[in-house]
């Protein structure tokens, strides 16, 4: 990494005994360990932030009696100047937490490369939990964990397997991850106070028959969706497959709640409506059973399994926003294309 590149820092959940508000920093993570990091949004330049993100998920894992199971991390963006690194393809904050946090899953204390077995147990030990800015960390540092993998020597097959074994849910997502390799599911609401969301998850112009279809989306839906969608009969709760982003989308979440902002993700929050209630319960199933999984070191579930678990009614009730979902997909197609005359969109 350039010296001149800025970097991250990394700090653990730790009793207040050990530090001051239970924060401390640390040089690394013991790759066998079980382990959740959040890549938090802009606010996680200082640590009072990133140690907010944690404070909320040990109240979610103390729920479930999980959070003496599982140490616990928050990156620190310390002089990140965002502005000046997005446009970069290799930002030094995103490589620094590739060298701090992955690259020891996929190599030894001497740089070799593991086997794919050890490689997938390693990075299934960790679960990532990022919001708001830290989504965008995920496919850039996906990008450099595939680049070292095959400098290494890893086969495609075992780059994919050991890329699917990653774990990552994203709240208020800036990113799209259409195309990821990575366990990617995301929860998003268009009725979000701080941003316009609405459908950048679908911003991978790779998948398109033209550049400009993520501009068509953002200049039609950021003026008319919260009108339209009353109108014309609101917009459906609704699930977007693996290459629609994985997500999890709904139009609000509560008239009360801050759609924006890192919940403590407990579904008898306060306010939630009964989609803010299912939203909620979803994501929470996520990191829970993402946590158990890497407790017990099997293959990572699917994304149903990891959504629902063993519940009857939320697979119901999941098989019931997939529909929607694919309603829904069909009705921004051809809502883009009938107001903005669009060329066909390629599924």
């Amino acid at each position: 990494m350039q010296e001149d590149e800025s970097t991250v820092a990394i700090g653990e959940k730790v009793g207040n005994e050990e530090a001051i508000y239970g924060f401390k920093y640390v040089e690394s993570i013991d790759v066998n360990t079980p382990a959740l990091i959040v890549f938090g949004g802009d606010g996680s330049s200082a640590s009072e932030a990133s140690n907010g993100y944690l404070s909320v998920l040990k109240k979610l894992l103390k729920r479930h009696n999980l959070d003496k199971s599982v140490r616990m991390y928050s990156v620190v963006y310390r002089s990140c100047n965002f502005s000046k690194e997005e446009k970069k393809e290799c930002p030094g904050y995103i490589q620094d937490i590739f060298d701090k946090v992955f690259l020891p899953r996929i190599v030894d204390e001497y740089g070799q490369r593991l086997s794919s077995t050890e490689a997938c147990n390693r990075v299934r030990k960790i679960t990532v939990v990022a919001h708001c800015r830290g989504t965008e960390v995920v496919p850039k540092l996906e990008k450099i964990m595939q680049d070292k993998m095959q400098e290494l020597g890893y086969s495609k097959e075992e780059r994919e397997q050991i890329q699917h074994e990653l774990l990552c849910v994203a709240f208020a997502p800036r990113a799209g991850f259409g195309n990821s390799k990575s366990t990617i599911i995301s929860f998003g609401v268009i009725d979000d106070n701080e941003r316009n969301h609405v459908l950048r998850w679908f911003n991978d112009e790779r998948r398109y028959e033209h550049n400009n279809f993520y501009k068509l989306v953002k200049s039609y839906y950021s003026k008319a969706c919260r009108s339209k969608f009353k109108s014309d009969g609101g917009f459906l709760f609704s699930y977007f497959p693996k290459g629609r982003g994985s997500l999890i989308l709904a139009l609000s979440l509560g008239k009360e709640i801050d759609s924006h902002d890192f919940l403590g993700y407990s579904p008898l929050t306060k306010g939630l409506n009964f989609n803010g209630r299912m939203w909620a319960l979803m994501s929470e199933n996520v990191i829970v059973n993402g946590i158990k999984n890497s407790i017990s070191s099997k293959n990572l579930p699917s994304v149903e399994d990891l959504i629902c678990g063993n519940n009857a009614f939320i697979k119901r009730f999941f098989k019931k926003i997939e529909q929607n979902g694919c309603k829904m997909w069909d009705k921004i197609k051809q809502d883009i294309i009938k107001n903005r005359k669009s060329r066909s969109i390629r599924d």
